[in-house]
């Protein structure tokens, strides 16, 4: 970014601070939401697709680790072959990383592969994970389709409103520590009023959500996929609604999307959202309210089982 652009992006994002402090909401968000485009259109291209490319080569190096270890762990004689499709609720908490088989022992991939269950899970879970990447991993490895059952945990990363989109978030690596901290700190303190004052924004649209499972699931039927699964997205707390405006319709229109995308398509439901709530947030989900506790990972495992077979 030059000079001059570096400087007209900190003078907007102090703009935006500023109205904030007198009032002025409704310019304050403008102001955030004109930064927030500067920071793609004045980043170098170079600098922001060799950033992009680094935190890809990172998940998908993480994805493919736990991906070995959950399909050795779930291997043996008469074995069900089952492919998973999900984002990091598939996956480790950070902070569980360096426990017994990098953390994979806490996640229902890893459960589903073990003798009660008797299946030999693929297990393609990766943090951001979209419908978008999951079709695109299906293109590049098209043998997935012929597993004999699915899973997919998708739509978290889909249908949350999204302050900063993916190319945005990984700008901010390339400004100065004090604009970061500045846009950082704006989009926090102000969280609501940018969710309700400016338009919502997601990494998948709802249009695009509906298309991307039918081909998804359109994709393993033709590949001759028998059972597959297609998981809700879950709610997260009554905590959190404050902060997220509209979060409940928002969820609510991505499930109904899921829903009927199952009914469409000849896909089993997994109303894992209604369960999560039926049998206790606070025991079935992290400290997050988002992520899965092992309680959760676990009912998860023995509930899918169950439409699996």
């Amino acid at each position: 970014m030059r000079p001059e652009n570096k400087e007209a992006l900190s003078a907007e994002i102090a703009r935006a601070h500023s109205f904030a402090e007198n009032g002025k909401m409704s310019l304050a968000v403008r102001s955030f939401d004109l930064a927030r485009e500067m920071l793609v259109v004045w980043a170098k291209p170079a600098s922001l697709q060799k950033q992009i490319a680094r935190e890809k080569a990172h998940l998908v190096k993480e994805r493919n680790r736990l991906r070995k270890i959950n399909f050795d762990h779930g291997a043996g004689d008469g074995r069900t072959p089952l492919l998973i499709l999900g984002d990091s609720l598939g996956l480790p908490r950070t902070d569980q990383k360096l426990i017994g088989y990098r953390g994979a022992r806490h996640t229902y991939a890893w459960m589903l592969g073990s003798e009660k269950h008797g299946f030999q899970p693929t297990s393609v879970c990766q943090r951001y994970f979209t419908t978008q990447d999951a079709l695109d991993v299906l293109e590049e490895e098209p043998d997935l389709t012929q597993s004999d059952a699915a899973l997919i945990h998708l739509g978290l990363n889909d249908c949350a409103k999204r302050m900063f989109l993916e190319d945005e978030r990984l700008a901010l690596a390339l400004l100065s520590a004090d604009t970061r901290t500045a846009l950082l700190s704006f989009a926090k303190r102000y969280r609501h009023a940018i969710l309700t004052l400016l338009p919502g924004r997601h990494y998948t649209s709802l249009e695009d959500f509906q298309h991307n499972l039918d081909l998804l699931i359109n994709r393993l039927q033709r590949g001759g996929c028998k059972k597959i699964v297609l998981t809700t997205i879950i709610l997260p707390p009554s905590r959190t609604w404050r902060a997220t405006p509209g979060v409940n319709e928002n969820f609510g229109r991505y499930n109904l999307v899921l829903m009927s995308a199952a009914a469409r398509n000849g896909a089993i439901l997994f109303d894992f959202n209604r369960l999560v709530a039926e049998r206790g947030l606070a025991e079935m989900l992290g400290e997050d309210g988002m992520h899965l506790s092992e309680a959760g990972h676990a009912m998860f495992a023995n509930e899918a089982s169950a439409l699996l077979k």
